[in-house]
């Protein structure tokens, strides 16, 4: 592989000039091209559209005294806005800051202040719900826009977003930018505490988006249909700029809804669905419809990881392909199945950039295949291709990053393939018994329990010291969880030192917007009031 062929367009900005050739090269009329549509609504980009109002967003910022370095709070959910603002921002040299517009108070607080963000762009709705509260205490932040109504206040300084509409069509850059630059600060999810401000440059994830064009032979007559938030870092990556360099179409729904997805597929038809893993299991467990039946026809390629029960996804779904991967926000996508011949249970082999390594987590010793470590990883091009530093945390930076390689903190091992295999957080590995337990193998169990429909499982310490297994599960709706029962049905399923001494039956499960787990909450709770003790209910392992 020619590993500086997908260097050559390095910055967001610069994408949009090659989208540009790309299309009159095949003979495309950019006007007349969609690249982004929202589910359910008339909003539409053609890519005529998208490089005219990207250059009158940069003049508009520009004129507002935006600058190259300055940061940019955006605070939205999915809307054409935030596409747009992808590239404006990585044409002006300006640095992106998204928020997950579901935070509020000293969360939310924290990543705006932390973040240095000089200018925020928000909706009224997000606005009155979640940041007046605190913009008395915002002070750093010198202009507020609204991308629709805008909300009068003292300070600071708001602006009507639209107003860029007024803007010419041309963009002269004062300055250069270039693949070294910061494109933004991508705060971590929050699922192991305080999240992590992690400084991005643009080739970083402008690599992965260019590599992943041709990876997933997309067309300009493909269509993207994509779940996940825009503020999530898979956007910039798997979303709109990746439709951009195909020269092909994105659907984005404004947030995954089990009753509409194949009625979207039958609409919108295709080619690939971009998802997280935890979507699969609700969308096996509705009933087939007539448009699953036909809506299955046109989806070829399915990315979502994991895959948990690949028997029956085969079984319902025989003619997609899944496809598993292994990546994080500081160095995204690593490895990823084969696209001809995808196997569901590992995230494949290394990508022809990376450099992947498996280390002992406390020596940092490299360990041989089939041993269970540290995922360590990085760039063959070099450390610009993974995270920078953690913003203002130059102790978590020294730690994570090594001779130019990012330690994931999450447990792995390759196999005699030399695929990846994710086993669980460092964190979230429990030691019972004198046994290393993974918490997703004892998820991935639990979850076929006929009653129930989530399950988180954590380590706690017990009451003598010792590392204990809580279960925290949701059952079905309208169907009940007999404590005694469950025990008894783990004890027959899972080795003696898997079953959990503990179980909390609960209404939900707390979770990031994108769907992910918070453990660290519930390991916070210990083992509460309310959980059901196996010892307490008389049940004896099975050894």
């Amino acid at each position: 592989m020619d590993l500086e062929k997908y260097a050559k367009v390095d910055t967001y900005g610069k994408l949009l000039d090659h989208s540009l050739e790309k299309l009159k090269n095949l003979g495309i009329d950019p006007e007349a091209k969609v690249n982004f549509r929202m589910a359910d609504t008339d909003a539409k980009i053609t890519y005529a559209d998208l490089h005219r109002n990207t250059n009158r967003i940069c003049n508009f910022l520009q004129d507002l005294g935006v600058k190259k370095g300055d940061k940019l709070g955006i605070v939205l959910g999915n809307c054409p806005e935030y596409h747009y603002l992808f590239f404006a921002l990585g044409k002006l040299g300006a640095i992106m800051v998204p928020i997950n517009p579901f935070l509020r108070g000293e969360l939310l607080e924290y990543i705006i202040k932390h973040s240095d963000s000089k200018y925020l762009i928000t909706s009224a709705e997000i606005f009155n719900d979640k940041i007046s509260p605190l913009i008395n205490k915002l002070t750093e932040v010198e202009k507020l826009m609204f991308i629709d109504k805008v909300v009068q206040l003292e300070k600071p300084e708001v602006i009507a977003f639209s107003e860029y509409a007024k803007y010419p069509t041309e963009y002269e850059p004062r300055w250069e930018v270039s693949g070294k630059d910061v494109q933004g600060i991508w705060y971590t999810s929050g699922t192991t505490g305080l999240p992590k401000g992690c400084v991005i440059t643009h080739c970083n994830y402008m690599y992965r988006v260019m590599f992943f064009a041709d990876y997933f032979r997309l067309k300009p007559e493909c269509v993207i249909y994509y779940i996940l938030p825009m503020y999530h870092v898979a956007y910039a990556v798997w979303g709109g700029p990746l439709a951009v360099a195909a020269g092909c179409e994105i659907v984005q729904v404004q947030w995954f809804s089990a009753s509409r997805f194949w009625k979207h597929v039958c609409t919108y038809k295709p080619y690939i669905v971009f998802s997280t893993g935890t979507i699969i299991p609700i969308l096996l467990k509705q009933p087939e419809t007539p448009d699953e039946l036909e809506g299955k026809k046109y989806l070829k390629l399915w990315v979502g990881w994991p895959v948990d029960d690949p028997n029956t996804v085969k079984q319902r779904w025989p003619d997609i392909k899944f496809i598993e991967a292994y990546g994080t926000t500081e160095a995204p996508v690593c490895s990823i199945c084969s696209i001809d011949e995808p196997e569901i249970g590992s995230a494949g082999p290394p990508l022809p950039y990376t450099i992947l390594k498996i280390v002992d987590p406390q020596t940092k010793q490299e360990l041989p295949r089939g041993s269970v470590g540290e995922i360590v990883y990085g760039h063959k091009l070099g450390p610009d291709y993974i995270v920078k530093e953690y913003y203002k945390d130059p102790i978590k930076t020294s730690e994570a990053i090594r001779d130019g390689l990012w330690y994931s903190g999450d447990l792995g091992y390759i196999d005699e393939k030399g695929c990846l295999h994710f086993v669980d957080r460092v964190k979230d590995y429990i030691r019972v018994a004198g046994e290393n337990v993974s918490s997703l193998v004892v998820e991935s169990i639990i979850r076929k329990h006929p009653a129930i429909q989530e399950v988180a499982v954590v380590g706690v310490k017990g009451e003598l010291g010792h590392d204990e297994i809580v279960a925290h599960v949701v059952p079905k709706p309208g169907v009940s969880i007999e404590p005694k029962e469950f025990f008894e049905w783990c004890n027959k399923e899972m080795a003696y030192f898997m079953v959990p001494r503990y179980l909390v039956i609960r209404k939900e499960l707390p979770k990031t917007a994108t769907l992910r787990i918070e453990k660290y909450k519930l390991r916070e709770e210990g083992v509460p009031p309310e959980a059901f003790d196996r010892v307490k209910l008389g049940i004896k392992l099975r050894r």
